[in-house]
This record gives structure tokens, C-alpha cells and sequence, in this order.
């Protein structure tokens, strides 16, 4: 009779074991996920940032270039008197 008991509990214990451990292994999966769902969010943050970089350096260097050519050929704003 104890013995039935005995095995009866530790069929019970490795039946929670079970649970809780698949439990776990799930949380670990979400979290994993989480984590990788960030660091995309974090990433696509990172190449919007350098995209409008990159267009600012090249609006820039387009404004430089049409200032000079300007300067060079001696066209003067009417108004202002600038390039």
C-alpha cells in the first residue's frame, strides 16, 4: 500500500516536473522572442537614422555645389545680394 503511494507521488512529481519545465521552456521562447523583436525595432530605428543622414550629406553637398558654381559664375541673389 505505501509503496503504491510512494510510486503514485512520484508519478505526480515527475507529471509537475514536466509541466513546469515545459512552462519555463515557454517563457524562455517569449522572451527570446521579445528580445529578438527589439533588437529588429532597435535596427530599423538605426537604418531610418543613417538613411536621413545620408540624404542631409547629399542635399548638403548638392546646395555647396550650386552655391560655388554660383560664385563662380557671379550670380548674385536680386534681394539679398548673396550667391
Amino acid at each position: 500500500m505505501t509503496e503504491k503511494i510512494l510510486g503514485f507521488l512520484a508519478a505526480l512529481g515527475a507529471i509537475f516536473a514536466l509541466v513546469f519545465r515545459a512552462r519555463a521552456a515557454e517563457e524562455r521562447a517569449e522572451k527570446a522572442e521579445q528580445t529578438a523583436d527589439r533588437s529588429q525595432a532597435i535596427t530599423r530605428n538605426y537604418e531610418r537614422i543613417n538613411t536621413a543622414r545620408a540624404r542631409l550629406r547629399e542635399q548638403h553637398a548638392k546646395e555647396d555645389a550650386a552655391y560655388a558654381e554660383a560664385q563662380k559664375a557671379g550670380r548674385r541673389d536680386h534681394f539679398t545680394g548673396r550667391y
